[in-house]
């Protein structure tokens, strides 16, 4: 994370370093960029005050999303990552839980949102 100037035309002060993009139990090293990616950070704050970030990666069977928690409620952390986490072909939605899959009505590609997970 970096703070940018209120113009957005500039960064002001040095990078925070949330967490690595291999924190995540599910992430799997891409061979095609010989390292790990993050993708799409979104944050979500809860109303018992825990932040919420959901991010993309490369997990087993593809590009995948994860979940990742500051039970905090501050961006510095420390963050938590959920195990079972990962989303294969799914938006990016947020149901305001630590694990969710993709609804079995709506097949992979067609936009459909996200549900809890058992």
């Amino acid at each position: 994370m970096i703070r940018l100037a209120d113009n957005l035309s500039s960064t002001v002060g040095e990078p925070t370093r949330l967490f690595f993009g291999n924190d995540g139990p599910w992430v799997k090293r891409s061979d095609q960029y010989g390292g790990w990616v993050t993708d799409g950070p979104y944050l979500y704050k809860s109303k018992s005050g825990k932040l919420f970030m959901i991010w993309s990666s490369g997990g087993a069977t593809g590009y995948a999303t994860g979940i990742a928690i500051s039970d905090s409620g501050k961006l510095q952390g420390p963050w938590r990552h959920v195990r079972r986490s990962e989303l294969v072909g799914c938006a990016q939605s947020f149901a305001s839980a630590p694990s969710l899959q993709r609804s079995p009505e709506r097949p992979r590609g067609t936009g459909g949102a996200c549900h809890l997970a058992p």
